[in-house]
């Protein structure tokens, strides 16, 4: 606390003698030289106007009675040194025009206000006859809840208005706890073994051991060793007594839940609160202990209601300090935008007003309101605005770089929606829809979007100077080159794509069997050409079977497979991401609502691998069948077999006698890969062709069968031929539910019959229905000399 300058022993008694005739004037004139009326105005003239001895100032005396004090050039100040010597009332009434924390800073600047030093002054601002000045001061606060009886008013002062801690003075405390009545240091960051020092001093856990004796861990221990012995009655009466005081202390001690630990609030109370009920308790005779407990808790209820109050208060000051300094903002915010319009800055600053494109594009870049230099809460000044101007003229400098660069994304993407709109209609036809624009077949193996866009020439268009105007109107006659070579370039990308499937195959397949594969795409067509994906995304959104199928496919099902032209959206994967830049967030790409999440990417092979042991099964099955090694998967899926394994049967041949599993070479290859997990040495029979409808029959009753009451689901092998590679396709559909979408979709032909391979097409993405295999009789044969089997 400040003290009063130290002053000479005769300066001292000369201030007080003077301070004595100002405030009580005496009756006699001998001392005085001439008589003069005191007024107000006198007494606050020569308090803030003193003259110490020696000070070298000049003073005179006007009529009134009114001292004038002239003061040097370059004095000093005046100070309010003899403050406390006003009157009361005139005390009382400056003081009541303050608030409480201006008046608690009086009460500590000088001891005189803190304390009756003399007669002359006995005005003490801590003492409680100035109970008026702080009820007047608190007063002057706008919804302050009133002081809580068990503080008092400058403590009260201190605990609304002051960041200080009140147990340890520790600085810069900025949350209050209104229930205990402080403000504790308390890293709220930190686990309990972490907690710093100075919070022991502050607050008590309430599951602390020296606090309460019943959560002692040893305690309890001990009282419950003694019951379980039936021994020393005293000591277990004197431990369930202790234990009983513990709970009634406990719930005498108010408590704030204050520190989360693994996930859990603690409960603190003032390490102060709790050693003087503690010492209550102890004090207190046996029969008034519940009177005392009863008293307490009515005075933790009453704390909990006034605290209740405090925080409703607290929050709404915040609130509005909160919209004091957004209005500052905000102010400051249309002063610097009216300058940098003035600087040529406009266009920069309607760019600064897309936010999405800001938080998407650019997350270091700072918006404009959100800038530091214009959200700081402090009304801009033309000395603040030339400090500030450099820095925001570079960064308005970055805003033009987006901006221009914003605006050719747009220029881009804008041509690459014309292009997708014209490569669709040539794709699809115009008019009437079996007419196709450049004659390609609805289920045709062709690029999609972003191959096209990628397509040098396409590409060439795109990245034309902003000034260009490309039209899908008159795409055809502006370009009429890259319409004609359009399906040139088609054919080469098919012959490419499949080139790449073929490089596997003599990648895949050991040196042994390489001769055997010719260098051309008919190899794909194959039957014993088996491709997998070591994606496994896609094959169980097509399973319609209890069993999981093994993700093997046939021609032309490879080609189509959705993971050669499908990835999921911001994906990490270096190779999926495209070269062109914003795909993600270009929506007609998007296949949200076939597959939700996942968008067209350019079309690769990346997921496809060759399948040796699928292979090798394959041909294993077509050597029993006495099929070509060659033939291709439409010639084995018209010959319609049915065989069986034989290391199934333990080597048993067909005898006519013996039950067996019987399937189709697809079903038998989904066998040997998950049964016999590819042995190449499985051996298998052909069933007669005589037991073939037999066997087609018992495969339509099987999934009931097996599954009880459970019903195959209908087959959805069709999908729209003007929604295909569109973000509103469906994807698969029955034959009824694509009548239903094209009445809904494509009112354009309303009234006319769809027809297959014109408004539909079957979707060669999915792997045909694979029936299950039928347990079943078939009929005896036997194989001759020749090779040639017999029935």
């Amino acid at each position: 606390m400040a003290k009063l300058p130290s002053t000479t022993k005769e300066n001292s008694s000369s201030s007080s003698s003077s301070s004595s005739s100002t405030l009580f004037p005496s009756s006699s004139t001998n001392n005085a030289p001439k008589k003069r009326k005191i007024t107000v105005q006198t007494q606050i003239t020569s308090i803030f106007n003193p003259r110490p001895s020696g000070s070298g100032k000049k003073t005179s005396e006007k009529e009134g009675g009114t001292r004038v004090v002239m003061l040097k050039k370059g004095g000093s100040r005046a100070k309010l040194s003899l403050l406390p010597s006003l009157p009361l009332d005139l005390l009382f009434e400056i003081f009541g025009h303050l608030m409480p924390l201006d008046v608690l800073h009086l009460a500590r600047t000088n001891k005189d206000l803190r304390r009756a030093h003399a007669a002359y002054f006995v005005l003490a601002v801590l003492h409680k006859s100035a109970t008026t000045i702080w009820k007047t001061a608190f007063d002057n606060v706008l919804g302050l809840p009133r002081c809580p009886n068990d503080m008092t008013h400058p403590a009260w002062a201190s605990l609304v208005f002051e960041s200080t801690c009140q147990n340890c003075q520790a600085q810069n405390v900025r949350t209050v706890d209104w229930y205990l009545q402080s403000s504790p240091v308390l890293s709220t960051y930190l686990p309990s073994s972490y907690l710093p020092v100075f919070l022991h001093v502050c607050l008590s856990s309430a599951i602390s051991a020296s606090f309460l004796r019943l959560l002692n861990p040893s305690r309890i221990f001990r009282f419950l060793s003694l019951v379980m012995e039936e021994k020393d009655q005293k000591k277990i009466e004197l431990e369930k007594g202790a234990m009983e005081l513990s709970k009634l202390v406990q719930s005498c001690v108010p408590f704030s839940e204050w520190f989360r630990e693994k996930g859990n609030l603690n409960n603190y109370c003032l390490q102060s609160v709790k050693d003087k009920v503690l010492e209550e308790f102890k004090k207190c005779p046996k029969e008034s202990v519940e009177r005392l407990a009863e008293e307490r808790k009515a005075q933790l209820k009453e704390r909990f209601e006034h605290a209740k109050l405090c925080n409703a208060w607290y929050e709404s000051q915040k609130n509005n300090r909160a919209k004091e300094l957004e209005g500052i903002r905000k102010k400051r915010e249309e002063a610097i935008e009216r300058k940098l319009i003035g600087m040529g800055y406009e266009a920069e600053l309607d760019f600064l007003q897309t936010t999405l494109y800001t938080r998407m594009h650019l997350p270091d870049f700072p918006l404009f309101d959100e800038h530091p230099l214009v959200r700081h809460p402090k009304p801009l000044t033309e000395r603040n605005w030339e400090n500030i101007r450099p820095k925001l003229q570079e960064y308005m400098a970055l805003v033009r770089t987006e901006r221009l660069k914003d605006e050719r994304s747009k220029v881009l993407w804008n041509r690459r929606s014309t292009i997708m709109d014209v490569w669709h209609s040539l794709r699809d036809g115009t008019g009437s829809p079996s007419t196709f624009g450049l004659g390609f077949s609805p289920g045709e193996f062709l690029p999609n979007t972003i191959d096209i866009w990628l397509w040098p020439p396409m590409k060439a268009i795109i990245e034309q100077p902003n000034s260009v105007i490309v039209s899908d109107i008159t795409f055809k006659e502006d370009y009429p080159d890259v319409v004609d070579k359009l399906p040139g370039f088609v054919k080469s990308w098919q012959e490419e794509k499949m080139q790449q499937l073929v490089r596997q195959l003599y990648d895949s397949r050991s040196s042994k069997i390489t001769w055997q594969w010719r260098a051309n795409t008919r190899n794909l067509e194959l039957a014993r050409c088996v491709f997998t994906c070591s994606r496994w995304l896609f094959h169980n959104l097509y399973e319609e079977y209890q069993e999981d199928m093994y993700p093997c496919m046939f021609f032309p099902e490879f080609l189509f497979h959705p993971c050669n032209a499908l990835c999921t959206m911001y994906t990490t994967d270096v190779e999926d991401k495209d070269t062109i830049e914003g795909v993600n967030e270009y929506t007609p790409l998007r296949t949200r609502c076939e597959w939700e999440g996942l968008r067209r990417r350019q079309w690769s092979t990346r997921w496809l691998t060759f399948d040796e042991k699928a292979s090798k099964t394959v041909e294993n099955i077509l050597e029993a069948c006495g099929l070509a090694k060659d033939s291709t998967v439409q010639e084995v899926e018209e010959k319609d077999l049915r065989v069986v394994c034989l290391k199934c049967s333990y080597g048993q041949k067909i005898d006519g006698e013996r039950m067996f599993a019987v399937m189709t070479w697809r079903a038998a290859v989904q066998h040997s890969m998950k049964k016999h997990w590819g042995d190449s040495q499985v051996t298998w029979r052909r069933v007669a062709d005589e037991d073939v409808p037999i066997a087609k029959a018992l495969e339509e009753k099987e999934p009931a069968r097996r599954g009880g009451d459970w019903v195959l689901p209908p087959e959805r092998p069709w999908r729209c031929t003007f929604c295909r590679d569109k973000y509103y396709c469906e994807g698969l559909m029955t034959l009824d539910e694509m009548k239903r979408h094209h009445r809904k979709k494509h009112k354009e032909n309303e009234g006319v019959e769809i027809k297959e391979n014109v408004h539909y097409y079957r979707g060669l993405d999915k792997t045909p229905r694979v029936p299950y295999p039928v347990r079943m009789i078939p009929r005896a044969v036997v194989e001759e000399e020749d090779g040639e089997e017999k029935t």
